[in-house]
């Protein structure tokens, strides 16, 4: 395989999003492995209302990435969703002393390096969430079987996201994303987001 069109990405295409008041802009880290992309974002970001929000997924390349670029997205990012890893990797990019196995301790720190709302997700624990300058809170997950991991974290932010842009206040949003992971999990392959009716049953099990 090879890049694509997905590696020529400007400014002006960015532009084109019109991004009103209050929506929600996803930001994927593979963006900064195209050196058209992370100069198109670094540029673009600044550019949003101060009232919409942008939320990070610094996917695995978080250690390949320009530092520059990070710093970019770091300045404008509202809420930075990870796994434990890419926290981890990031943590010591940041030459943050940190204890990699304490995950609240972590998405402390990296919320309070990065003056942003961390979510740093821990597989079948949930996720931790921390504001700048406050005590993470631990947001457990539903209990499943799970057969398959792969796509829990996009189900996790593309739920998160989009019950942000319903304007739900973000502890909800959390327990939302958490049940959408959990649901991904017990099914096979990475396209396994489910509905919302799916979610709505399941929490109204817990």
């Amino acid at each position: 395989s090879t890049w694509g069109v997905e590696a020529r990405v400007g400014l002006e295409d960015l532009q084109r999003a019109d991004v009103a008041a209050n929506d929600v802009v996803y930001v994927s880290g593979y963006s900064g492995m195209h050196a058209a992309n992370a100069a198109a974002l670094s540029a673009f970001l600044p550019t949003l209302p101060v009232s919409a929000r942008v939320v990070v997924d610094p996917a695995p390349v978080v250690g390949e990435v320009p530092f520059d670029f990070l710093q970019a997205l770091a300045n404008r990012t509202n809420i930075w969703s990870s796994n434990q890893r890419e926290a981890t990797t990031l943590a010591r990019r940041l030459q943050l002393r940190i204890d990699s196995r304490d995950a609240a301790s972590l998405s402390e720190q990296l919320a309070a390096a990065m003056s942003c709302t961390v979510v740093l997700r821990v597989g079948a624990r949930g996720c931790f969430v921390a504001l700048p300058g406050e005590r993470a809170t631990h947001f457990p997950a539903p209990k499943v079987q799970a057969v398959d991991t792969n796509g829990a974290g996009d189900a996790h932010l593309g739920v998160m996201c989009a019950r942000l842009c319903l304007g739900r206040p973000l502890d909800e949003t959390i327990v939302w994303a958490n049940a959408a992971a959990a649901l991904a999990v017990t099914k096979f392959g990475p396209a396994t987001c489910p509905s919302e009716d799916t979610i709505v049953a399941l929490l109204g099990r817990s």
